[in-house]
């Protein structure tokens, strides 16, 4: 089975900073699960773009897959979701993605 590395783009410790402790610790934990499939059946692909959305309580967790990697591009209540898909850009994480490998190389 795949094993996938587990990347968080730069608004995503900002965002988990703004919600509850105990909430965000059940979202880190459910993050965590993404690396090694099968994912939760909360995992779903969100139409017309590539991110897939996984429901945990009120947030969503936005992420975007490409070969062995999973970036999490953002942490957002189900309401704040709609209006985050239509400025949301692909492109650009896997750019932010591939200079962040390139420095740690």
């Amino acid at each position: 089975m795949t094993q996938y590395s587990i990347y968080y783009a730069p608004p995503v410790e900002k965002e988990l900073a703004s919600i509850p402790r105990k909430q965000a610790a059940k979202i880190m934990k459910k993050i965590d699960r993404l690396a090694q499939p099968p994912w939760p059946n909360t995992v779903k692909k969100y139409s017309g773009i590539d991110f897939y959305g996984m429901r945990v309580g009120d947030y969503r967790v936005v992420f975007l897959v490409r070969d062995n990697d999973i970036i999490i591009a953002h942490v957002v209540l189900r309401r704040d979701l709609q209006s985050l898909t239509k400025r949301i850009d692909p492109d650009e994480f896997v750019t932010w993605l591939r200079q962040r490998l390139a420095e740690q190389e």
